[in-house]
């Protein structure tokens, strides 16, 4: 793995298929690309706030599919835990 993409880049791909974030995605291998499943979370999240709700699932599935899924385990969750503020 190479690249591990967050929320906003996929968001970025997701919306502009045809831009340069796209174009740097689609010209590098899946297998050094890597997502992590909170990113998921906050793809679909979005999608079922969103008026289209099974057309954006399904382009988040389409394209989260094609590269490794990092799981987050309760050890990194209790590391990345104190980092979290609450909302005020």
């Amino acid at each position: 793995m190479k690249y591990l993409l967050d929320s906003n880049t996929c968001i970025a791909y997701l919306r502009t298929p045809l831009g340069l974030v796209a174009k740097k995605i689609l010209s590098t291998p899946p297998d050094d690309i890597a997502l992590n499943a909170i990113s998921i979370v906050e793809l679909c999240r979005a999608a079922h706030l969103s008026a289209r709700v099974s057309e954006n699932l399904a382009q988040i599935t389409a394209f989260t599919s094609r590269f490794t899924v990092l799981a987050l385990d309760s050890v990194a969750a209790e590391i990345a835990a104190p980092g979290v503020s609450t909302p005020s």
